[in-house]
């Protein structure tokens, strides 16, 4: 177990502790734990019938996360597009790293649990 300090003016003090026994530790109930490359899902309070099919809906996660975001890229409406409409949208693409996908929105992530989370009634988290 460490003990995790913050500095606070000249002192540290103890502000929590830390380590595999207080992350290990699970309240009373069924939970399921699916463990992905790149992922760890834990779900609390299981309904023990519905644990197969919420274990189920994690594989498809990834995917239908890609599906998603495939499907939301920005894309000009009309096309042709204009020498200057192609240079507008470059440039902005560029601004945005690639995208733009969305601005203020869930991620693909999130979206993808909503929707899992409906075919299995369990909140996804």
């Amino acid at each position: 177990m460490k003990t995790l300090y913050e500095k606070r003016g000249r002192r540290y003090v103890a502000v929590a502790e830390y380590g595999p026994e207080m992350t290990d530790m699970l309240p009373e109930g069924a939970h399921l734990i699916v463990v992905q490359p790149g992922s760890k899902t834990t779900l609390y309070n299981v309904e023990s019938d519905r644990t197969a099919l919420i274990a189920a809906a994690q594989k498809p996660l990834e995917e239908v996360c890609r599906l998603l975001l495939e499907a939301q890229a920005a894309k000009p409406s009309r096309m042709p597009i204009t020498p200057e409409q192609k240079e507008a949208w470059d440039n902005l693409q560029r601004a945005f790293g690639g995208g733009p996908y969305y601005l203020d929105y869930d991620s693909v992530r999130e979206i993808a649990r909503k929707f899992l989370g409906t075919l299995t009634g369990e909140e996804i988290r």
